[in-house]
């Protein structure tokens, strides 16, 4: 089997008998428990004869059923009893060919959060102690250890990941969603026999109908071919809730756009489609895991035959460095994220000229959304100035306000193309959900949609003329700004402003050298000079 695309197979974290996907083993008791009736007989000996262990615990996972038995997933995914069972050959040289099946997760399978499985050091625990295929309830069973707390070297670095919210999760048999990840060669159309390597491929029956029933009994599923097991993730989120946030997210198709993310049209396709049919809409797991994929950074062009899934189980009931900022997470992702300044700091700012606050703006490496600027222009407005009063917006070492800088200190973190805040973001969000990335992106999009007329009634009869003002400010701020050369800038602005740096770095957090070596070291080199501002629309 060559690579293929990868998928997310997701559990809910309870399987239809109610008992739960995910269970805490102690060691020489699971055999008197409900759960080992059900087990297989090597998972039982297993269990039997696993050490004490204080620095973790150790875990049964009732993994995915075969199709033919449960059938497909919420998602639309069916996996062959077939498929799941084979055996492959434990050793390094096996074939590709025959690489797949239970036994793969033996070989492969670390638990992680989230699916940030890039290296096995990132995982949360060991590797898969056994798996083994349950012919009797046709589904997979294995058993791994989940690790407690996190070890450190003598000097802070860290050297195995810990997972102590989760293991406290699983001891207090509270719910704990799964998700499983494997690599299949191509999905199959039930209905078709359309073989898709990518969702470009895809044909209208998986693309708008997943899991829909024709009249003559048919149902449309991706049949998943010869899976190779090589990840076990903890998530927040059920099947059920992160389709629900997806189909939210077709409806903000401005968020869609700022994400690059193309699936989520074709689900406003489907949902669309769908209520004309009068039937529901299933989100293919496919689309959904296009979001997985923008939040770690994949280029969603980066193998042609490459697409990930995030599919639910069909036993079912209900330190990224920041030079490679744009391959571990997209630059646009990362804007798209960011908090909008507060209202408290666009009325500080519109108090100033405008070259003044741009100015200072820029020297934190803080680049203005175009609803912002949008929002200052009101602001001023309001409070009396007339439109040729307003300014240009000139970008200028002689405009930098040292005093307003030091107010604006707190958003530096939250939104300085500056390259050690912006890693720290970019880490953050790594570290954050699918679901709550989707929820930002369209938070601020909601944000960036409001209308003056709404918000400002005294200003009903110059909306028109104050949004067109403002965007001209904007796409001229725009170009002023890749005009100054934001690295010479930074640099000037450093030498004749010594302040500066303690603005940008803030109180206790150490100093930056001031000449070059502060610009070329402070602003993020791969996209965060020029490009962040040019970006910004």
């Amino acid at each position: 089997m060559e690579d293929g695309f990868v998928k997310y197979i997701q559990l809910d974290s309870h399987l239809p008998d109610g008992s739960p996907s995910v269970e805490l083993i102690h060691p020489g008791i699971f055999e008197k428990t409900a759960s080992a009736k059900k087990a297989h007989p090597l998972i039982k000996q297993a269990a039997a004869n696993l050490p004490e262990r204080t620095d973790g615990i150790w875990v049964l996972l009732n993994a995915m059923g075969a199709g033919e038995y449960w059938g497909s997933n919420s998602n639309g995914d069916y996996f062959p009893e077939e498929s799941l069972k084979f055996a492959a050959d434990m050793s390094s040289t096996c074939p590709r060919s025959r690489d797949y099946g239970v036994k793969t997760f033996e070989k492969y399978a670390y638990p992680y959060r989230h699916h940030i499985n890039k290296h096995p050091h990132r995982s949360i625990g060991e590797r898969v102690k056994i798996a083994v295929w349950n012919d009797e309830m046709k589904r997979v069973e294995l058993i791994h250890f989940l690790r407690r707390d996190s070890e450190f070297d003598d000097f802070g670095e860290i050297l195995k990941v810990g997972a102590p919210d989760l293991v406290a999760q699983v001891e207090e048999g509270r719910p704990t969603p799964v998700s499983m990840g494997c690599k299949v060669p191509y999905d199959v159309c039930s209905i078709c026999q359309n073989q898709a390597k990518n969702i470009d491929l895809y044909c209208d029956h998986l693309k708008y109908a997943m899991n829909h029933v024709y009249s003559d009994g048919r149902k449309a599923n991706a049949v998943n071919l010869f899976p190779r097991f090589f990840d076990i993730s903890f998530v927040n989120k059920g099947a059920e809730k992160t389709a629900a946030v997806l189909m939210k997210l077709a409806g903000h198709k401005e968020a869609a756009r700022i994400s690059g993310n193309r699936a989520v049209f074709w689900i406003a396709e489907g949902v669309t489609k769908a209520a004309s049919e009068d039937r529901a809409y299933c989100v293919p797991s496919a689309f959904y895991a296009e979001a997985i994929k923008l939040a770690q950074g994949k280029d969603a062009g980066e193998k042609e035959s490459a697409i990930v899934k995030k599919t639910p189980s069909n036993i079912e009931s209900e330190s990224t460095p920041a030079s490679r900022v744009n391959q571990e997470i997209g630059t646009t992702l990362v804007q798209a994220t960011e908090p909008n300044l507060p209202d408290a700091c666009l009325k500080v700012l519109a108090r100033h000229s405008l070259p003044n606050a741009l100015s200072t703006l820029t020297s934190l490496g803080i680049g203005l959304k175009p609803h912002e600027m949008q929002r200052m222009v009101i602001i001023k407005m309001k409070s009396g100035v007339r439109p040729d009063q307003i300014g240009k917006p000139e970008i200028s070492t002689d405009h930098i306000q040292p005093s307003l800088a030091s107010l604006l200190r707190s958003q530096v973190e939250k939104r300085s193309s500056f390259r050690d805040p912006m890693r720290r973001r970019v880490l953050d969000l790594l570290s954050e959900t699918p679901e709550q990335i989707l929820d930002k992106i369209a938070a601020n999009d909601e944000a960036a949609q409001i209308d003056i007329s709404m918000t400002e009634p005294s200003l009903l009869e110059q909306a028109a003329p104050l949004a067109a003002l403002a965007a001209a400010l904007f796409a001229l701020y725009r170009k002023n700004v890749k005009g100054a050369k934001l690295p010479q800038f930074v640099e000037s602005a450093f030498k004749k402003y010594p302040e500066l740096p303690a603005a940008v770095v803030g109180a206790g957090r150490g100093r930056l050298r001031v000449g070059r070596t502060i610009a070329h070291s402070a602003l993020l080199r791969c996209g965060a000079r020029e490009g962040v501002w040019r970006r910004r629309s």
